[in-house]
């Protein structure tokens, strides 16, 4: 990490957790199953917070980044999203939303339809991994997608790909759930962190029904922890 970036990311740690979430109990279990290198954290999205408090509470206990896949529809606009799915190429000059989310926090854009960003973005994550960083990513994409029950094979090819645990976590507030507004509604933040799930490491993935399987599968994992 850059001078600048190191500095930028060590004072927007503290607007958030000071500012932001001063008065926002966070309840943090089962930090002893991060593991020590590589892993894919695989959690549920309720809020549109849940993308800045994880990488945070994981930092503040391990020191270790997290470079969370992020939906590429909240870095541009519409128009640039919809011009993008069709030409599948090039990137646009960064807006403050990309600096903020991509050189700051260091977050990974995906976006269903775009492959070649899709591609890079898979790239990008075993580049991280290999560095023995955490890859975080949220298996029913964004939280719109959570209410109509869709899920994402993505967290499963990282894993396989990589061979990555992958850690199921569960977040949970006492705000609003399903909210895609910015608005902070809650006053209690809840994390748990269950065991590596490690089963499919040995494994050989032919078919693209078995990674759609070990993303349900981690799916299950992570409601059990409620």
């Amino acid at each position: 990490m850059s001078v600048f970036k190191d500095l930028a990311w060590k004072i927007i740690k503290i607007i958030i957790e000071h500012v932001l979430l001063w008065d926002v109990k966070i309840d943090v279990k089962g930090l002893e199953n991060l593991p020590n290198e590589k892993g894919v954290l695989a959690a549920n999205h309720n809020h549109m917070y849940d993308s800045l408090i994880l990488p945070l509470i994981v930092y503040k206990y391990t020191h270790r980044k997290i470079h969370t896949f992020s939906q590429y529809k909240t870095w541009v606009s519409p128009f640039k999203l919809k011009l993008l799915r069709k030409i599948e190429k090039g990137l646009f000059k960064k807006n403050l939303t990309q600096i903020f989310l991509g050189d700051i926090f260091e977050q990974i854009p995906v976006c269903s339809g775009i492959k070649a960003l899709n591609r890079k973005a898979y790239k990008k994550a075993g580049q991280y991994l290999r560095k023995g960083d955490f890859i975080a990513v949220f298996p029913q994409g964004d939280i719109k997608n959570r209410k109509k029950g869709q899920l994402y094979d993505g967290i499963a090819k990282v894993a396989v790909y990589n061979k990555a645990p992958i850690i199921p976590i569960l977040l949970w507030n006492d705000g609003k759930k399903d909210t895609i507004s910015i608005k902070k509604d809650f006053k209690k933040y809840k994390v748990v962190i269950g065991k590596p799930v490690t089963y499919f490491l040995n494994k050989e993935f032919k078919h693209k029904n078995q990674f759609k399987s070990l993303a349900k599968t981690i799916l299950d994992e992570i409601y059990k922890l409620s």
